[in-house]
């Protein structure tokens, strides 16, 4: 989890342009970064869509949809934060990050159920476009080789033409 280390005052703080345009080999420790961020970020998202499915069958008491939920996630994020990242601390900061992530799910169990008493196919469809997306930058990432204009290409160019295979349009 060094995505969610803090900054010392000896490192560089704010945005790099340099880091963005070098497009030289990836590293085998930065491929193995990339694989891990990917993988907490689809397991958050899972747990979410857990939490929100949760909540809208009614396994969730409806007191803590709303506001409770809010608090909840604002408390573990501020613990989440103060949480000094180390190897030991690894695992209650995932749990953490995991415990924000189905309470993001719980709290919007209410907008989810407008959506659905509107057109259910709109969260259908809307899982479907997160996840091709998702999965195209995922997989860019991951089979991009050792060449990092592959991975900016690869992710542009998959997601919009993914569609396409699934539908018979090409």
């Amino acid at each position: 989890m060094d995505f969610m280390r803090h900054r010392t005052d000896s490192e560089r703080s704010g945005f790099d342009l340099q880091g963005l345009l070098d497009f030289s080999a990836l590293e085998k420790p930065v491929k193995q970064h990339l694989t891990k961020v990917y993988g907490a970020l689809a397991m958050a998202s899972t747990i979410c869509a857990a939490g929100a499915y949760c909540a809208i069958q009614g396994l969730v008491p409806a007191i803590f949809t709303g506001f409770l939920s809010l608090i909840a996630v604002l408390g573990l994020t501020i613990w989440l934060i103060s949480t000094e990242p180390s190897p030991q601390n690894q695992d209650k900061r995932m749990g953490m990050f995991m415990g924000v992530a189905a309470l993001m799910g719980i709290n919007m169990a209410g907008l989810i159920e407008m959506v659905i008493a509107i057109n259910p196919q709109i969260v259908f469809t809307a899982l479907m476009v997160t996840t091709v997306v998702f999965t195209c930058f995922s997989l860019a990432a991951l089979l991009s080789g050792n060449q990092r204009q592959f991975l900016y290409l690869g992710g542009k160019q998959s997601t919009p033409t993914t569609p396409h295979l699934f539908s018979g349009d090409g």
